[in-house]
């Protein structure tokens, strides 16, 4: 029997609420490197994100299950690069799919 994954999630305990208060630009500009990093390496992306706390921040994510898809995380993902430069003064460069 074969099994697909479709869902996981766990707990980022560096993604702190001291951090959130503290560094905002460290807090979601890890937030945007770990979206990078799910997509790429599980086709994942973020479906949940749970509050902050001294724990750290819960993150459920979901695998797209296609291209359009895919293409439609790498947009979501853009748009908040665009945002996060912005408020924080930064140039975190967008990304693009890269076919074989």
């Amino acid at each position: 029997m074969d099994c697909v994954c479709v869902e996981y999630g766990t707990t980022y305990s560096k993604l702190t609420k001291e951090l959130l208060e503290d560094k905002p630009d460290i807090y979601y500009g890890a937030l945007i490197a770990l979206r990078i990093k799910e997509l790429e390496s599980h086709s994942g992306y973020i479906k949940k994100i749970g509050k902050a706390t001294k724990n750290g921040t819960k993150i459920k994510f979901s695998v797209a299950s296609s291209r359009e898809e895919a293409l439609k995380v790498i947009e979501d993902i853009n748009e908040s690069i665009k945002e996060f430069n912005s408020k924080f003064n930064k140039t975190i460069s967008t990304i693009s799919l890269v076919e074989d």
